[in-house]
């Protein structure tokens, strides 16, 4: 078996442990955990936005493609529902 190479984090991590030496402080750790959970926040809020203008414009086909009103709501609703088709009792024109 082969002895895999450490990167030069985990040299500085492992020697750094080994002195007890600080890799970095509290106030650095901090401002990156911060910076990260922005990142983060800022992902999903612009995936929802994407996936709620996705089904907007979805929903906005079926209603143009459906003069039934109640068979365009119905297709609607199983889309929320992750149904692939539509309740039995309403027949596709």
């Amino acid at each position: 078996m082969s002895k895999k190479e450490l990167t030069d984090f985990q040299k500085s991590f492992i020697l750094g442990r080994g002195l007890e030496q600080q890799l970095f402080t509290q106030k650095e750790f901090d401002d990156a955990m911060n910076e990260a959970e922005q990142e983060m926040v800022a992902m999903a809020i612009a995936t929802t936005k994407a996936a709620l203008k996705a089904e907007r414009e979805a929903c906005a086909e079926i209603i143009e493609t459906h003069n039934d009103r109640k068979q365009a709501a119905a297709l609607i609703r199983a889309r929320g529902e992750n149904k692939t088709k539509p309740p039995s009792n309403i027949l596709l024109s």
